[in-house]
């Protein structure tokens, strides 16, 4: 995770309580013992490279639930190829806070 703007507020109370009480407690075990269970996202970041029929952004970002991951992924290799452009893809998965 980035920094702590991209964590769910019980992941960085949790950072908080550790720094405080020099215990570091996971994520997982912070779900199993608060009973929120955890919602996992995945965070696919492309980061384009110059170049191509228009100045690309330099990175772009889609976050989305894991079983529409592979379909966001071929929508991104789409777009990259309709403006010529081509970039390095990272897949992640991100926490995505409570469980709706």
């Amino acid at each position: 995770m980035a920094g702590t703007g991209d964590m769910p507020a019980f992941v960085r109370d949790s950072y908080r309580l550790g720094r405080r009480t020099r215990s570091v407690v996971t994520p997982e075990e912070l779900a199993a013992w608060t009973g929120v269970p955890r919602h996992q996202l995945v965070r696919l970041t492309y980061r384009v490279n110059p170049g191509g029929l228009v100045p690309p952004p330099v990175r772009l970002v889609a976050v989305c639930e894991p079983e529409d991951a592979d379909g966001v992924a071929r929508t991104m290799s789409r777009l990259l190829e309709s403006r010529g452009w081509t970039a390095r893809a990272e897949r992640e998965l991100v926490d995505g806070g409570e469980a709706s």
